[in-house]
């Protein structure tokens, strides 16, 4: 057999023997624990692994009792709690929660910003009156020289958005203090708002009308005795029931929505403004008192109602 080994002249050494020694690698690799890589005397890499570091643990003392104690473990997160404002201090106050205003007679929550700010917009409206300014559809019915006063009228269908902002503004004034519900637009549209506008350019008064076919006539509690049917119509000032004849009356305007505010009220505005009315709301037409029907009035409206009409006996009319 052939022989595998070579022979160098020049060195004297044999190579390679067999063809085994030819895969075999000349270096060895060789780990220990150490802090560098270095190669020892024969050729051989020496990878020496870093050993980690460690640190002596340092003990926590308790302020109690001075006891030796070791922590492994973070501490866990403390949720966090939202903190609540105290808005005003009860130091037992007769009118704690609610308040009713001597003026406007509204109740509310002393303290409450929100409160606070309805109740001063409110209040504003109520006792210096609803500001009101020229606008393009107004009709001048009549001016007082007296006062300087005058009344106008605007009518909800032929108004623009600005004149049916102000009317709203002023029915919402109305309705909070009446305690009626609002006004829907299909309502509105067949209605005339009159308004009593004083030198200043507030409203002190309003009365919205509007047509009507038929009424019911007030039942006087001295023929309560009768056998005749009757409904409940309201209530009077000192809480007893207010009724009326179930059998249809003809009438033609009805009486919607009539306010003054409170510091002009005993003054004769309300007067004034019914008298417009009925010279006004049918053009060449004076109506009648007796033409004329009040919707589901208050007490204050019923005393009113009785004394412009002249009897107990007045026309009322169901405004749905």
């Amino acid at each position: 057999m052939m022989s595998l080994e070579k022979f160098d002249k020049s060195s004297g050494e044999v190579k390679q023997k067999s063809i085994n020694d030819f895969f075999k690698s000349k270096t060895v690799v060789r780990i220990e624990n150490s802090s560098d890589d270095d190669d020892d005397d024969s050729g051989n890499i020496i990878i020496k692994r870093k050993r980690k570091q460690t640190y002596p643990l340092i003990p926590r003392f308790n302020s109690e009792n001075n006891a030796k104690t070791h922590s492994y473990s973070a501490s866990p997160s403390k949720k966090r709690v939202k903190q609540t404002e105290q808005m005003f201090l009860d130091f037992g106050q007769r009118n704690f929660s609610t308040y009713t205003c001597p003026e406007c007679h509204m109740p509310y929550s002393r303290g409450t910003v929100e409160d606070e700010a309805v109740h001063a917009k409110y209040h504003k409206a109520v006792v210096r009156g609803i500001t009101y300014t020229s606008y393009k559809n107004e009709m001048m019915l009549k001016q007082f020289p007296e006062d300087n006063s005058r009344i106008m009228m605007l009518v909800y269908n032929q108004s623009n958005q600005f004149e049916k902002r102000k009317i709203l503004q002023i029915l919402d004034v109305i309705d909070t203090e009446l305690n009626s519900v609002e006004l829907s637009e299909q309502k509105l549209d067949q209605c005339k708002i009159y308004l009593y506008v004083t030198d200043k350019k507030r409203v002190e008064g309003c009365v919205i009308a509007e047509p009507i076919t038929q009424a019911y006539r007030i039942s006087r509690e001295d023929k309560d005795g009768m056998q005749v049917e009757k409904m409940q119509i309201g209530t009077s000032n000192n809480g007893s029931a207010v009724f009326c004849f179930t059998k249809p009356i003809q009438a033609v305007c009805g009486i919607n929505r009539i306010w003054v505010s409170r510091p002009n009220r005993r003054k004769g505005i309300a007067t004034k403004l019914i008298n417009i009315v009925r010279e006004k709301f049918i053009y060449g037409c004076v109506l009648k008192p007796s033409d004329l029907a009040f919707s589901q009035p208050t007490g204050d409206g019923q005393a009113f109602a009785s004394h412009y009409t002249g009897t107990m006996e007045f026309l009322v009319y169901d405004e749905n």
